[in-house]
């Protein structure tokens, strides 16, 4: 019979801490990205441009009034979600006088074309992200 040597002991924690930890962040990186919200960027006023988000690629959280980063025809934009259809989203930006383009000027986008949902803002420093 092997007896418990304290080494030996403290090795398996280590490795089998390590493997916990590389399918953490394996799991991780397959569910969420980050983006940068892009400068002057006025459409969620909560999410101000220059900001650092981290979306959940799945849309596990896909429901009216999730904040989402989408592809439009205007280019990759952060807005908010007006309505989901079986195959289509409808983003209306909470700022109506913003530059860019909604849902109101090219329609229902398909949701392929949704990037993720908003999961984490970290607004630029200095800058308070509830302006």
């Amino acid at each position: 019979m092997r007896e418990l040597l304290p080494n030996r002991l403290a090795r398996t924690a280590r490795r089998v801490t390590l493997l916990i930890g590389v399918a953490a962040v394996a799991g991780f990186l397959m569910k969420f990205e980050t983006r940068w919200v892009p400068a002057g960027m006025d459409t969620v006023a909560d999410i101000p441009g220059g900001s650092w988000v981290v979306l959940d690629r799945w849309c596990s959280g896909l429901r009216v009034g999730s904040p989402v980063f989408v592809s439009t025809p205007h280019g990759d934009l952060v807005s908010c979600i007006a309505a989901v259809e079986e195959e289509a989203v409808t983003i209306r930006h909470p700022n109506p006088d913003a530059a860019w383009g909604d849902s109101r000027h090219f329609g229902a986008i398909p949701m392929r074309d949704v990037i993720g949902t908003v999961v984490v803002t970290l607004a630029p420093l200095g800058q308070d992200p509830r302006r």
